[in-house]
């Protein structure tokens, strides 16, 4: 990731294409994402190009100036570990926790498979977005009618 791909004026990142032309997106930062980022900004003296997370500010060696792929592993297990979190952590499980979230909160199939950048809804409904058991316990509760003779 660049800082010339983050746009704090709309709040916004843009996301290269790797695949296809077609990959390539703008998509919105969370509040928490772009406050995260901006203070980072700052913090490096509010740069306008290069790498947001450059490798010697991590100590670690990556491919031309960046971070490398297991410093990049490394810091989440540390973010991990101080967030008390007992999974693993990965790319995968984030965007699944995006999704689901999104999913929880009632946005729209639409607009979450545009942010992760989806083709098409199926993955979305298929895989990331099923209710968490306690989901179901509490619409099943809505069967609770009063007995016979209770009214």
């Amino acid at each position: 990731m660049r800082w010339d791909d983050v746009r704090f004026a709309t709040r916004t990142l843009v996301v290269r294409g790797e695949k296809t032309h077609a990959a390539k997106a703008e998509i919105p930062l969370t509040p928490l994402a772009y406050r995260q980022l901006r203070t980072w900004w700052v913090r490096q003296g509010q740069p306008g190009q290069g790498f947001v997370f450059p490798a010697d500010a991590h100590g670690a060696k990556g491919e031309a100036g960046h971070t490398s792929r297991s410093a990049y592993r490394r810091s989440q297990e540390t973010a991990a570990k101080r967030a008390k979190i007992g999974r693993t952590v990965n790319m995968y499980r984030l965007r699944h926790a995006f999704a689901t979230i999104a999913w929880s909160l009632g946005i729209e199939f639409d607009v979450a498979r545009r942010i992760m950048r989806h083709t098409d809804e199926k993955m979305l409904r298929d895989v990331y977005c099923r209710p968490r058991p306690a989901d179901l316990v509490a619409r099943v509760a809505a069967f609770d009618l009063p007995a016979v003779g209770d009214e």
